[in-house]
């Protein structure tokens, strides 16, 4: 008696839940054992593909709507993926696993336009992509190396982008936006260990963090406002930063090279403030805080066990402040109008 291979078998089954639908296509290829898939898709123009290649991977596919497309592939063992595509116009989302037990989840609900990404290379890596009420979103996630995990969240965000590219162990990345309108928050991360968080509500905002090294840690948060822009870039081991920005068009860029450096730095309450921090040593501190307008501060520290302290609360005033080379404090305190200070310390 003739019968059909497990491969065909699962193509003809997938086919065979469309037979209602319209213009609808499926594509389904596994080779190995115990691969398992579910695809169920309504509407109309819906397209998917699924490539499985390995022992024990899992794919559940769910697409309603018109013009969505998925398309999959996972090489190795335990890998599962979880897609699912409700409402919403010419969505797509594209994954690609290689490794072991990797798990890659998304997500996108009555976005219209959207795009997901997802790339894993290794083991036990995870990624969570959450896109909802969005049109014109984007998201975009790289994992390369073991024990990696990411997520990205936008919530009633149109034309956002939220970008994480990790290579190493161990990493952590998070980015999220919530009604924040053409936003983009992007973290990269090179080594292990590291943690980068972004979190955005203002709209036509931007954060970026960049981490090369070991157990750096960065959060920034951007809450209430626009066009506000926030840089970080740290290089080498156990260097942290947490900034946070209120207000319209502020900036912020910060860079730690070397170890163990901390640095704190808020921007509320105003408009048109910049921040520029630039540390070169181990174990230096600073701490910024900004409240005005049209704030100006630029800090450089260079050695070893530096600290500062600065703080501008008013509105037009500017203090540059420098430290080289070990054990020096400097404490700082603007309070008023159009006030100018210069400090270096050898």
């Amino acid at each position: 008696m003739y019968s059909l291979k497990p491969v065909a078998f699962a193509v003809l089954a997938v086919m065979a839940s469309q037979a209602f639908a319209e213009s609808n296509t499926a594509d389904l290829a596994q080779k190995g054992s115990v691969n398992s898939a579910s695809i169920d898709q309504s509407g109309t123009s819906i397209g998917a593909v699924l490539t499985q290649d390995g022992s024990n991977n899992t794919a559940d596919y769910t697409q309603s709507g018109s013009a969505n497309h998925a398309d999959a592939t996972q090489f190795g063992a335990s890998n599962k993926l979880t897609v699912s595509q409700k409402q919403g116009s010419a969505n797509t989302i594209e994954a690609n696993q290689n490794g072991d037990v990797n798990t890659a989840g998304f997500y996108q609900h009555y976005s219209n336009d959207s795009t997901t990404q997802i790339t894993q290379s290794g083991s036990q890596n995870g990624s969570s992509s959450y896109q909802y009420y969005t049109d014109t979103a984007q998201a975009s996630v790289d994992q390369n190396g073991d024990h990696n995990s990411s997520t990205t969240y936008q919530y009633n965000t149109v034309l956002g982008s939220a970008t994480v590219e990790q290579t190493g162990n161990f990493n952590k990345g998070k980015v999220k936006q919530i009604g924040a309108e053409a936003s983009s928050g992007t973290v990269a991360q090179d080594g292990n260990f590291n943690q980068a968080e972004v979190y955005q509500e203002a709209s036509w905002s931007s954060a970026t963090v960049n981490q090369d090294g070991n157990y750096n840690i960065a959060k920034t948060s951007q809450i209430e406002g626009s066009e506000n822009t926030v840089t970080v870039r740290q290089t080498g081991d156990d260097n942290t930063a947490d900034l946070k920005q209120t207000g319209v068009l502020n900036q912020m860029t910060v860079t730690e090279a070397g170890n163990a450096n901390d640095v704190t730095a808020s921007q509320t309450g105003g408009n048109m403030n910049d921040i520029s921090v630039t540390v070169n040593g181990d174990l230096n501190e600073l701490e910024i805080t900004q409240v005005g307008n049209d704030q100006n501060l630029t800090a450089h520290q260079n050695g070893y066990w530096n600290e500062m302290t600065a703080t501008q609360a008013g509105n037009a005033n500017a203090l540059t402040a420098s430290q080289y080379g070990r054990e020096n404090l400097t404490t700082v305190s603007q309070a008023g109008n159009g006030n100018i200070a210069n400090i270096t310390q050898r």
